[in-house]
């Protein structure tokens, strides 16, 4: 009887053992899983979004990339100046420094020879740059001429004028030009004339000298042909007096 019991708790004890043994095993295993969670850093793995695309066999493939986070540059914009034009410039200056100088300008013919009854000999034209400068006021121009042969009289003398003018001239009689809507007509006392033209006020501020042209046309006298020998131009030139408040030391 007594060793039976000896063998019962010799296996209880066995049995016992055991059961420590495995739950220390659980216990240290559960311990280290543990341990290494806490060493190995959390990595952030870029955020993955998916594109669909296709291929020649009709397989569904889908392309795969990365969301990178951007952060917005500010846009550079660059800055300029204002320019000021002629204009402003003109109106910014002090009105008592701008005086307007009369002026005469003179060109002279050898071999313009104008002839009333061939269309398109009756008339002449030549640069306006001649004679001015941007921004001058034109007053008028005289036109020289005479008899061919020198001696013919003329007798009542017709024609007309014409000028370049901006599209934005309300007197204008075609585009980018204005001509006298009358002929004039004055009386040679002999084989020498001249004619003067006085330009019009509506159409002085328009007149455009750059690329621009003057126009005589001779119509009628006693002589076929004429001789134009020479054309005057009157104009104003503006100049800006020195501001006397800047002085040089």
């Amino acid at each position: 009887m007594n060793k039976n019991n000896s063998d019962n708790r010799q296996k209880v004890l066995i049995i016992g053992f055991f059961i420590i043994a495995a739950v220390i095993v659980i216990i240290c295993f559960l311990l280290n899983n543990e341990l290494k969670e806490l060493e190995t850093p959390e990595i952030n793995e870029p955020e993955i979004t998916a594109a669909a695309s296709y291929t020649e066999d009709s397989e569904e493939v889908t392309e795969y990339t990365e969301t990178a986070e951007v952060t917005e540059v500010s846009e550079i914009t660059e800055v300029t100046e204002p320019v000021t034009s002629a204009a402003e410039t003109s109106a910014a200056v002090d009105p008592s420094r701008i005086v307007w100088e009369d002026d005469v300008s003179e060109v002279s013919f050898s071999d313009v020879i104008l002839d009333k009854t061939i269309e398109e000999n009756k008339t002449f034209q030549t640069d306006l740059s001649q004679f001015a400068g941007e921004g001058d006021i034109i007053d008028s121009f005289r036109f020289v001429f005479h008899a061919e042969d020198g001696i013919s009289p003329l007798g009542e003398v017709k024609g007309g004028f014409g000028i370049s003018v901006d599209n934005s001239c309300e007197a204008r009689t075609d585009d980018i030009w204005y001509q006298t809507p009358d002929d004039f007509t004055l009386q040679a006392e002999g084989s020498t004339c001249e004619a003067e033209w006085i330009i019009p006020d509506e159409i002085k501020e328009y007149i455009t000298v750059s690329g621009g042209q003057v126009l005589f046309g001779y119509w009628w006298s006693n002589s076929d042909r004429v001789v134009l020998d020479k054309i005057i131009c009157t104009h104003k030139n503006m100049k800006i007096l020195p501001d006397e408040t800047t002085s040089s030391n």
